[in-house]
């Protein structure tokens, strides 16, 4: 479900980008009636598309890596807050790169949670977000590629180097 790695990057210069990126209320597109994603106040994004060159040279990269489009986007949630049980739309997999210094630990159904600072997640999978402190992340989605196949590439290629 989850796969630690090891990226290379600047992650100050990922934070900066992050706090100067306009960012404004997450609302699935798929939302088939009312719910806490619908409703929310405290979950915020925004795709990133060439603005901010630490994220761009990153999302470059793993294009060329995994050879699909990737979207970044910057998503932040408030203190005290977590994201209920839910699946990702639109992706199976993704590679998210947690920026603040204390983040609320990820957990899929049956399973302990866990933390992490940079991982390739099976968003296709039922997760959720537990409250905790400010959460700050940035999330390369990888087209349609399943996380095994992911898992598969990346254990392939150097990435990074």
């Amino acid at each position: 479900m989850i796969k630690h790695i090891d990226l290379k990057y600047d992650k100050q210069k990922l934070i900066e980008e992050f706090d100067s990126t306009k960012k404004t209320l997450h609302r699935p597109s798929k939302e088939k009636s009312k719910s806490w994603f619908s409703e929310q106040e405290s979950w915020r994004t925004a795709t990133v598309e060439g603005q901010c060159e630490e994220t761009e040279r990153i999302r470059v990269e793993l294009e060329k890596t995994f050879e699909v489009p990737v979207t970044a986007k910057f998503f932040k949630l408030e203190e005290g807050e977590g994201i209920p049980p839910h699946v990702d739309h639109g992706h199976r997999a993704a590679i998210n790169i947690i920026l603040s210094d204390d983040p609320a630990p990820i957990k899929y159904r049956g399973e302990e949670e866990v933390f992490y600072e940079c991982a390739i997640l099976n968003v296709a999978k039922r997760h959720e977000v537990l409250p905790g402190a400010e959460r700050k992340m940035i999330k390369f989605q990888l087209g349609r590629l399943f996380f095994d196949d992911v898992i598969q590439m990346y254990s392939q290629k150097k990435i990074f180097d």
